[in-house]
């Protein structure tokens, strides 16, 4: 599992690349939204963690730029200086999770777990919904092929 971390303060990202790294994960770190864009088009990760208050960064508008890069990747979000309008702008926009600085890396992993689960349980039950529909389409077709779906056949 791939996870790209956007935090500018040096100590907080060493904290948590550590305790990603001990938890299996593979992270790969940037200090400024331009940067986490550009890894998010030539890698795959699986997950985002970002803060909200970075360098050049207005509001939470690299977050949303983050949400529209890559729709498949869950965006988890982490600040120290919590307010509830970034919270509701947050999660209007679409992120996964909302942590307050400081957080347990538990329930960080927690979240992503939890999400990542949800996640592939959606597209489970999408492909049986496109199975389903063929299944249903076939039977349809060769029923009528067959007279089965006539009145008085």
């Amino acid at each position: 599992m791939k996870m790209l971390v956007i935090e500018d303060d040096g100590g907080s990202r060493e904290i948590l690349m550590e305790n990603l790294r001990q938890r299996g994960w593979d992270v790969s770190c940037v200090t400024q939204p331009a940067e986490a864009l550009a890894l998010l088009e030539r890698e795959r990760f699986d997950a985002v963690l970002t803060d909200v208050h970075l360098p050049g960064n207005t509001g939470t508008q690299h977050i949303n730029n983050l949400l529209a890069a890559r729709t498949d990747v869950p965006v988890f979000v982490m600040t120290g200086y919590p307010s509830l309008e970034v919270c509701l702008q947050c999660w209007r926009g679409g992120v996964a999770a909302f942590l307050v600085k400081p957080f347990r890396i538990d329930q960080l992993m927690k979240d992503v777990e939890l999400e990542l689960a949800r996640r592939r349980d959606y597209a489970e039950l999408k492909e049986y919904r496109l199975r389903a529909r063929g299944v249903i389409q076939e039977g349809v077709g060769s029923s009528h092929e067959q007279g089965l779906g006539q009145p008085g056949a």
